[in-house]
């Protein structure tokens, strides 16, 4: 029993360290600070994210993560503004693929089959 007690405070204590160190699986802010005003290729991306607005961050963000152009190269996310005709594409796809709102990302080969 003693046992048992012991981990059920060590338990505890770490949910309550993991609740005050400020880790939360929401976003808290804006993510994008600055957004592209023009188109990016299809081919470059490989998925893409939505997030809408929200009390902590008024603009509707969408996120690209583009195809890496090498194995050496890091893994590069574009803020797309949600003013352009491809942000419209890209989110009417997005509430298609979407519809239940339990992913975080959808592939852009979900929202155009055909590209390759």
């Amino acid at each position: 029993m003693g046992f048992f007690l012991k981990a059920l405070v060590l338990l505890v204590l770490a949910v309550v360290c993991i609740q005050l160190s400020g880790a939360h699986p929401i976003r808290d802010r804006c993510w994008c600070l600055n957004t592209l005003k023009r188109n990016v290729p299809r081919e470059k991306i490989e998925e893409f994210s939505i997030s809408p607005q929200r009390t902590q961050c008024e603009n509707t963000e969408i996120i690209l993560t583009l195809k890496p152009e090498n194995t050496v190269t890091e893994v590069q996310q574009r803020c797309l503004s949600p003013d352009t005709k491809q942000a419209t594409n890209l989110q009417n796809c997005w509430n298609r693929v979407n519809a239940n709102s339990t992913r975080d990302v959808v592939k852009i080969s979900e929202c155009f089959p055909n590209q390759k």
